[in-house]
């Protein structure tokens, strides 16, 4: 671990959550009071359990966010995850150990605090991320069927991962793979997606071969398959998903608040 001398700039300062709800004055206080470290590769930052005396933001470099022995999170300097402080509640739900050598900003969460909650008090507003996302792991056999084999869900509270609940691995602990699309579906198929008892039970029934919807990334006028997905984990909950064949999934709709997920860009290999 070597210790920067260098002094982080207001400006750098304010791209930073949720250091951005702060005035000027306070920037320059943070920066004149805040550390830059720089770490080798391999170096733990924190463990799971421990107390969150620190706010510690990636500026360069890479992180990985672990739960036990599981990797739940990989942040890297300069994307959306990195103007979060790591893993930041209280006590640390995550250990963090850098990937790569890192550059890494250090500030007191007593100081970071008061201010946060005296802004929010005068009526700032704290940037949030996304609640929940997703990696998937995919493959088709030899007949054309999509296989679903597990995921990483991650779900996010004001930027920050809170928990992986929902994750499963076919083959562990149970799990079985399941099927996402068959090779020729027709309507009335029902078919599990994917099983991890009390985990993830979610299953698909073929209701559309001749679906018809728009997105910024593509469109299907009578060809898409249109599935209904559900879970008995969550009786009350359902969505329609539209998959057009030769892209996949463009297009989610929550039949009870008319909610969308559209597909905004594909690239092709």
């Amino acid at each position: 671990m070597e210790t920067n001398g260098e002094r982080i700039e207001t400006d750098a300062l304010r791209n930073l959550v949720p250091l951005n709800a702060l005035t000027v004055a306070q920037l320059q206080e943070l920066s004149a009071k805040a550390t830059l470290q720089e770490f080798p590769r391999g170096q733990y930052l924190f463990h799971e359990g421990d107390p969150a005396v620190e706010y510690i933001y990636l500026l360069r470099g890479k992180v990985d966010l672990l739960q036990g022995d599981r990797l739940a999170e990989q942040v890297v300097g300069g994307l959306a995850l990195a103007r979060f402080a790591l893993a930041h509640h209280q006590p640390r739900k995550f250990s963090a150990r850098t990937e790569s050598p890192t550059l890494l900003l250090r500030i007191d969460s007593e100081l970071v605090n008061s201010f946060v909650s005296w802004s929010e008090s005068s009526g700032y507003e704290v940037a949030e991320l996304g609640a929940e996302d997703t990696d998937d792991w995919m493959t088709q056999d030899v007949e054309g069927n999509v296989w679903y084999f597990g995921e990483i869900s991650k779900t996010y509270e004001d930027g920050e991962l809170t928990d992986i609940e929902g994750s499963w691995t076919a083959g562990v602990d149970g799990a079985k793979p399941g099927i996402l699309m068959k090779a020729a579906p027709e309507v009335g198929d029902v078919y599990r997606q994917e099983f991890a008892l009390g985990e993830a039970e979610d299953a698909g029934e073929v209701v559309s071969t001749t679906g018809s919807a728009t997105v910024p990334a593509a469109s299907c006028s009578g060809s898409c398959v249109v599935t209904r997905d559900f879970t008995p984990i969550e009786p009350d909950g359902e969505e329609f998903k539209y998959y057009l064949s030769g892209v996949g999934l463009i297009l989610e709709e929550n039949p009870e608040t008319g909610g969308r997920v559209e597909l905004v860009d594909v690239t092709f290999p």
